[in-house]
């Protein structure tokens, strides 16, 4: 099941890239694009709406299937009831994509109230799937009776958690309720730091290092963002940015270090902690010209309204080619130049 949930978050993850591609020639396109006419030949509005709003929904399949596989590499480590959450990420995926094509394609179909806002959120998934990885993060230092303790009570302050935002969420629609999922990861960040002290256990750099960013961005960013705003029951540019940040560090960061357990290369510990840090800064400088942008903006402009394409910020970009790197690295470093370990 491993190789499976590898297999489909490859497929997605490279569909995501293709359409995000797709996206922008469509909205640097006068009239419609060769792909709006392709998708919808009878209608080629709806070719153009469902390429600028399909890129968001993969990407929430992506993170769904990411959970996924974060949790059936931790139930390969003993993990009790990782599998059934594993088997949950990849459902709720496909689940989350039938229901946005079946939304822009179908034109029969229609949901309404809050079974609308529930199923065609892609705020909602992701949030699904933001508490699915923080399950199988914590599952992955099942490694003893004390860590097996300590992972349990991490679950159940993420249930807890997922239960308060989704009351939130979907009652009084708190933007800011987002925040509660993070309350989990606290417990979490001290398990991972316990267990690089513990000379018994091995490092988990990628783990630790992405849930430290997590942090940061969380209560750093985030909520310093929403006070400054005066508005906790609206997105932001800045909210929406940091989510962003949040989101796509953690996804990285536990797919990493999920797969260096998962193919069982002898990656070193010192590689691996300067490969985790470098990919952080190289997330921090990729988003922090939007978050600085961001302050001086009050909504979300819609993908419709972003306009012909804009060249990057020089610290965006610099960031960009440094995670590209670091993420082309890790896995040719994984895949050709590591051995693998042989067990004794």
């Amino acid at each position: 099941m491993r190789l499976f949930a590898l297999c489909n978050l490859v497929l997605i993850g490279v569909l995501t890239a293709f359409v995000g591609l797709v996206q922008v020639i469509e909205l640097n396109t006068d009239g419609y694009s060769i792909f709006a006419r392709l998708i919808s030949p009878q209608d080629a509005q709806n070719g153009v709406n469902l390429i600028v709003h399909l890129p968001e929904d993969l990407a929430t399949c992506v993170f769904l299937l990411n959970a996924a596989f974060v949790c059936y590499v931790a139930r390969s480590l003993g993990a009790p009831l990782a599998h059934y959450f594993g088997a949950s990420g990849i459902v709720l995926a496909y689940l989350k994509l039938g229901l946005e094509i079946d939304h822009h394609l179908l034109s029969n179909s229609s949901l309404s109230g809050m079974r609308d806002h529930l199923l065609t959120s892609n705020e909602f998934f992701r949030a699904m799937g933001f508490s699915l990885t923080i399950l199988g993060s914590a599952a992955m230092i099942c490694s003893d009776r004390v860590y097996k303790i300590g992972a349990y009570a991490i679950a159940i302050m993420t249930a807890f958690s997922f239960a308060i935002y989704s009351y939130l969420y979907l009652t009084v629609d708190v933007f800011a309720a987002e925040i509660f999922l993070v309350v989990p990861c606290i417990g979490l960040l001290a398990l991972y730091f316990i267990r690089t002290l513990d000379e018994d256990q091995n490092d988990l750099p990628h783990m630790t290092v992405g849930v430290a960013v997590l942090m940061v961005s969380s209560f750093g960013i985030e909520l310093f963002g929403s006070i400054q705003s005066g508005n906790f029951q609206a997105e932001t540019v800045y909210t929406v940015e940091a989510r962003n940040l949040t989101q796509n560090s953690f996804l990285i960061m536990t797919f990493f270090g999920s797969l260096i357990i998962y193919l069982g290369k002898s990656f070193s510990i010192r590689d691996q902690w300067a490969h985790a840090t470098l990919l952080s800064l190289g997330l921090l400088l990729t988003f922090i010209p939007a978050l600085l942008r961001a302050r001086s903006t009050e909504t979300v402009p819609t993908v419709e309204e972003l306009g012909n394409y804009i060249p990057m910020h020089p610290l965006t970009l610099l960031g960009v080619l440094l995670t590209g790197t670091c993420i082309l690295y890790g896995i040719y470093a994984l895949f050709y130049r590591q051995p693998r370990l042989v067990a004794t």
